[in-house]
């Protein structure tokens, strides 16, 4: 069994990490203005739940582009922030090229679809950051805001979203946001850390979140489509979420990882900070569904954590692409000082035992989380989801992964008829490992042999999974009301 994830914050002896990416340390990143903010919607934020974070149609998010300030709020309405940015990152080899396409303080993804292998009018008015609620105030507004999505959104591959008997949404979680970007303007490609010609991806983005007083509440799905709508073929390609988190105080922050958990992890290094005082939270992503290696395995975990401090950041689309493959500057795997051994994953000790190798450097960090590699044809598409979770800090908390959840019956997917079956139990966060996608173009996962109920539903400890997408999950009708039990969400972790 994996150790069990561990965020808390703990006064450690300050060290000096090994690792350096730029050529001149030390200096302050550039956080630049983004280049076109007449077509960049900056007006949502996902926050139905304790967290409030911006979405973009850029790929960004976590991050207010207006102000230029942190963008993921917990608890939601306090001021304090626990994240400055995000965003996805993708890397390939394009004819033995190194190609990036990537997201961090600016974004190589222009907003909008891909046709005829180039990119649409960015600035056409559908390519904008949709929302919807589950629950509204009115049918009068939730009929708008669905008339609104189904106009601008569903043409452009965003699932179908209904009505359900009750007068509810059938959305994913309590709150949905929606938007597609691509990256096949070569023009995008601007950031330091990339400018490679395009590598022709588009990515249809879906976060979801729930209303839930555990820890479903203080909790993120992102979910990632990236279809190969270009010519290129994409081989050892690799998929990562790159963050700067920030928890509190940008200066005062450890790092971590659980390999056995898909996950990466950022705390406070000392007892009291200078927003959140003595309630510094801990802040993680958790990759929940991996990139397919090939089309009859299961999907990949994660393969790769790199950390790097500020001032040290990639350069170069060389250092990123090693970056996403868990390998430092010059291309060689990290070295765990505690065993000897290499690694790709930095920081994989438990810093609440003081055990294995742990960040020891409080400052200003961050981390990306890479899986791969796989290959991408044109006409293909990957699936790939993760989890944004925050916790309020208890010195002897410990985090376990959302609850899990299978499938009895085996759920067809898109492109061929061989089936999957995903070794080990799927975390019930996926809210979407059973059931087809709702897009008709092809899709590399063949096929998921889960779990269900009678009637369909995926199995919970004590309750049902939440639908995704659109009116089915493991081939049967949905129900009408989907939200998890408080008591799911107390066995997801003891808070």
């Amino acid at each position: 069994m994996p150790r069990p994830l561990v965020f808390a914050a703990i006064l450690f002896t300050l060290g000096v990490p090994a690792t350096s990416w730029a050529a001149a340390p030390g200096a302050e990143v550039d956080r630049p203005r983004p280049l076109t903010p007449a077509i960049v919607d900056n007006s949502q934020r996902i926050d139905v739940n304790r967290i409030g974070m911006f979405v973009t149609n850029t790929g960004s998010f976590a991050w207010d582009k207006t102000t230029l300030v942190a963008g993921l709020e917990f608890p939601r309405g306090s001021g304090k922030t626990a994240v400055f940015a995000a965003g996805p990152w993708i890397g390939a080899m394009v004819g033995g090229e190194t190609r990036v396409a990537l997201s961090e303080y600016s974004d190589e993804y222009g907003p909008g679809s891909m046709i005829g292998g180039a990119p649409d009018d960015p600035s056409r008015p559908e390519y904008k950051v949709y929302k919807l609620n589950r629950v509204y105030s009115s049918a009068a507004e939730r009929d708008a805001a669905l008339a609104d999505y189904n106009a601008g959104a569903v043409p452009h591959g965003a699932p179908a979203i209904t009505v359900q008997p009750d007068g509810s949404l059938d959305v994913p979680g309590d709150q949905m946001t929606w938007c597609v970007y691509n990256d096949a303007d070569p023009r995008s490609h601007g950031n330091r850390a990339g400018q490679t010609q395009p590598l022709g991806v588009e990515v249809q983005e879906t976060f979801y979140a729930y209303d839930d007083p555990g820890p479903l509440g203080n909790t993120v799905f992102l979910r990632f489509k990236i279809f190969n709508k270009g010519a290129n073929f994409l081989e050892q390609t690799y998929v990562g979420l790159w963050s700067d988190p920030d928890v509190g105080g940008a200066l005062d922050d450890l790092v971590g990882a659980d390999p056995g958990r898909s996950l990466g992890f950022a705390y406070n290094a000392y007892g009291l900070d200078a927003i959140y005082a003595s309630a510094a939270p801990a802040v993680g992503f958790d990759l929940l569904r991996g990139p397919l290696a090939s089309p009859s395995g299961p999907p990949l975990g994660l393969t790769a954590i790199t950390s790097y401090i500020n001032g040290t950041d990639p350069n170069d689309a060389s250092k990123s692409y090693r970056a996403l493959q868990g390998l430092d500057a010059s291309g060689n795997p990290f070295v765990d000082p505690t065993t000897g051994l290499t690694t790709r994953f930095m920081f994989p000790g438990d810093p609440l035992a003081g055990t294995g190798w742990i960040d020891v450097t409080p400052t200003d960090h961050r981390f990306l989380l890479g899986s791969g590699p796989f290959s991408l044809s044109p006409g293909e598409s990957e699936d790939i989801e993760y989890a944004a979770t925050t916790t309020k800090f208890k010195r002897s908390s410990i985090v376990a992964r959302p609850p899990r959840v299978r499938c009895r019956q085996p759920v067809s997917r898109s492109r061929t008829a061989s089936r999957m079956q995903t070794s080990g139990a799927m975390s019930a966060s996926r809210a979407g490992a059973c059931s087809a996608p709702s897009s008709s173009r092809r899709s590399r996962s063949e096929s998921m042999r889960d779990r269900c109920s009678s009637n369909g539903d995926p199995i919970r400890p004590e309750a049902s999974a939440p639908p995704w997408p659109g009116p089915e999950r493991c081939g049967m009708k949905q129900r009408a009301s989907s939200r998890p039990s408080s008591r799911i969400s107390r066995r997801a972790g003891r808070l």
